[in-house]
């Protein structure tokens, strides 16, 4: 969705005189997205893309539902301040490694009568036994690392 269809629906909700309060959903959709220090290494590495939530820094940072999009990185430099961050879903974290930083990650289920999954990054298998949204969070955690060592 492009930036003038954005704030045209956003300008309809707001002459509405209601508030939306989406954020009720923060609380059950909150494992779907990276962490807030996993959403602090992905900028640190450059992620700076449109997602539907972020991280508000208050006393910790609380996820925050954004209806319309939010690019934190490019708010906070307007706003001159650090407090948001962008919350990419686990999947966009994936893309967005695969497609700016060449670390592919793969999760499938292994088929064992469990509900255990699997992750490859680069092709390299490793066993995960936990849920498929955690295999996703290991696989990212370690594509983090791998950018460090990359990086010095």
């Amino acid at each position: 969705m492009n930036k003038e269809i954005r704030n045209k629906i956003y300008e309809f909700f707001k002459s509405l005189k209601t508030e939306i309060n989406v954020n009720c959903y923060a609380d059950i959709m909150e494992e779907y997205f990276v962490d807030s220090d996993m959403a602090i290494e992905l900028r640190r590495f450059g992620f700076d893309e449109y997602c539907m939530a972020c991280y508000v820094k208050e006393d910790n940072y609380e996820l925050k539902i954004c209806p319309f999009g939010i690019n934190a990185a490019r708010y906070n430099s307007q706003k001159n301040g650090e407090y948001n961050l962008s919350a990419p879903l686990l999947q966009q974290a994936i893309d967005w490694l695969f497609d700016n930083k060449g670390i592919r990650i793969d999760v499938s289920q292994i088929l064992n009568g469990t509900d255990d999954w699997h992750y490859a990054i680069d092709l390299k298998w490793r066993y995960y036994e936990g849920t498929r949204d955690e295999a996703r969070r290991a696989a990212i955690k370690e594509a983090i690392i791998i950018l460090e060592k990359n990086n010095k």
